[in-house]
């Protein structure tokens, strides 16, 4: 009886240590996850300012325009979120309303700056500002949906916009909102 009262203590004790050490690990995990969480979020926090950085590089080149990135994507955000879209979880989207003019830094002052009218070839080098956006940011993959807002911005719903001449829906929805 006593051999077996041994063997039921230890076997207790062993339990024990077994339950203080999973609780060790579960409190290591809880610890591990809370800081990986804050990493996500100091990363996400991260692009956007990044993205913010390139797009007030682009603003800055035109201060015409007097935050109209910012403007575009306020409103953005608004329609996106009227319409049942949760732009939280969709930052791209609101990436895409941000650097949507990026491919303007490709566009001779000249042009850019011209006080009147452009003229054909003029006006076909402005054209060309969504696919050379969508060229400087073709391998950012965070920005997911927003580099379709940047390429497609211009496109219009009876298919006459520019650069692909879609219509309707084969305008991504980010761009629509646009």
């Amino acid at each position: 009886m006593t051999s077996l009262r041994a063997e039921l203590d230890r076997t207790e004790r062993q339990a024990a240590s077994r339950q203080r050490q999973l609780e060790r690990y579960a409190a290591d995990l809880r610890e591990v996850f809370k800081q990986e969480r804050n990493r996500a979020q100091e990363l996400r926090e991260s692009y956007r300012a990044t993205v913010r950085a390139l797009s007030n590089a682009v603003e800055a080149r035109d201060s015409y325009t007097g935050q109209h990135a910012e403007r575009v994507t306020a409103y953005g955000i608004a329609l996106a979120q009227e319409i049942g879209l949760d732009t939280d979880r969709m930052p791209g989207i609101e990436f895409g309303f941000l650097l949507h003019d990026v491919g303007k830094v490709a566009v001779p002052d000249a042009i850019l700056f011209k006080p009147g009218a452009l003229d054909e070839t003029e006006f076909a080098l402005i054209a060309q500002h969504p696919v050379v956006g969508s060229e400087i940011l073709r391998d950012v993959d965070f920005l997911g949906e927003g580099k379709d807002v940047v390429r497609h911005h211009h496109e219009r719903w009876d298919g006459d916009g520019y650069p692909d001449r879609l219509a309707g829906e084969e305008i991504p929805l980010g761009a629509r909102i646009v």
